[in-house]
């Protein structure tokens, strides 16, 4: 039921990040939908950001929920690697620079909302 529930919504976040990957765009477009993808997916299914974000999966998950896990994380490092390779990204381990980015997302998360930070669309 776990793993179920874990492809269902790794799937959702991937979908929205899948359609940030547009031929043509810069970087810094594609960068730009990808982040606003995610926010919109975090209003749209808290819970289910949520729930990816604080558990720690691996001891349970099975082999599909492993397999979506690392095509997301694949993605992720190629589009940083190409953007390396482009001059529009800085030379560093492209998981570190994602592992930033995403955590400053998910602060920006975890401070809106009701009593805190409130993000129009400009802002995020």
């Amino acid at each position: 039921m776990v793993n179920a529930l874990y492809q269902r919504c790794k799937g959702e976040l991937c979908d929205v990040l899948a359609g940030a990957i547009v031929a043509g765009m810069t970087h810094e477009e594609r960068f730009r939908l990808m982040w606003r993808g995610q926010w919109l997916f975090a209003a749209e299914h808290p819970n289910a950001l949520g729930f990816l974000e604080t558990q720690h999966h691996e001891p349970y998950l099975d082999a599909g929920s492993r397999g979506l896990a690392a095509e997301i994380d694949g993605a992720a490092v190629a589009y940083v690697r190409t953007a390396q390779a482009d001059g529009a990204m800085c030379q560093a381990p492209p998981e570190m620079l994602i592992a930033i980015a995403f955590g400053a997302f998910v602060g920006m998360v975890k401070q809106a909302g009701p009593g805190g930070l409130s993000f129009d669309e400009d802002a995020v």
